[in-house]
């Protein structure tokens, strides 16, 4: 046996038994595992996780028919707003149309004096 033959071996060798042994510590933490207090803290912690995720998402949801709701109150304001400028630009344009209309009678009158 040469010396890199040797080396190969002993190199396999030990990481097979570093492998081994991480297999069997996890084998032997798994069987000395003991339900306790701190499981019942664990579990009550993933449960209120799980529950404060699941408020998160409802107000979420409930944030975005809000934002929707809100959207939809802003179109309609801005289309209300939008006829009233307009009716109130019609009856500008109509006024000045009169009030030219009297200016042009006005100026003729005086000229017939």
């Amino acid at each position: 046996m040469t010396r890199l033959e040797l080396a190969l071996a002993l190199g396999a060798a030990m990481a097979l038994a570093a492998a081994l042994g991480w297999a069997l510590h996890a084998l032997w933490v798994r069987l000395i595992r003991r339900r306790g207090p701190e499981d019942a803290k664990l579990q009550d912690l993933s449960r209120r996780l799980a529950d404060a995720e699941d408020a998160r998402d409802a107000l979420a949801a409930e944030a975005e028919a809000r934002r929707a709701e809100l959207a939809g109150r802003l179109e309609e304001v801005e289309t209300e707003l939008t006829r009233a400028l307009h009716e109130r630009e019609a009856e500008l344009a109509a006024a000045m149309d009169t009030i030219g209309a009297l200016r042009q009678e006005i100026a003729t009158l005086s000229e017939t004096r």
